[in-house]
């Protein structure tokens, strides 16, 4: 039960800190570069190359894309979802996507950092479940 409040608290953290002076320039110097930059980062990406040091290899996405309002030939979608890829610098990705009330959560492994990623699957399942019951 407490865990949810300490997720809670430092996500107000963060966000406290992305509204400072200081993120917004960030923010800002990011948006005026062109978009050449971006595509030569891109470009220059290796996904063989292995670092040295790290500090993590597990990663959290998230995506909140707003109300159930998206129609897709017709129909209404009910759920959204997100793959997040691996590179050699992670083991381990989550990505949780929202839309409406509808949340949606994946996981993507590589065999070393998780060697039975379906029994890793069903223990977030249960850690997930829990955690909606404390409401």
């Amino acid at each position: 039960a407490e865990r949810p409040a300490l997720i809670a608290a430092a996500l107000a953290a963060a966000r406290r800190r992305a509204a400072s002076p200081l993120w917004r320039t960030v923010g800002a110097a990011e948006d005026a570069a062109p978009s050449v930059l971006a595509a030569l980062g891109v470009r220059s990406f290796d996904p063989a190359v292995v670092p040295e040091l790290m500090a993590g290899a597990t990663v959290l996405s998230s995506v909140h894309r707003g109300p159930a309002d998206l129609e897709l030939l017709g129909g209404r979608s009910v759920f959204t979802a997100g793959f997040p890829a691996l590179s050699p610098a992670m083991g381990l990705t989550h990505g949780v996507h929202g839309l409406g009330s509808a949340v949606t959560v994946s996981v993507t492994s590589s065999r070393t950092a998780v060697p039975d990623v379906d029994e890793y699957a069903s223990l977030l399942a249960a850690a997930l479940d829990e955690v909606g019951q404390v409401r």
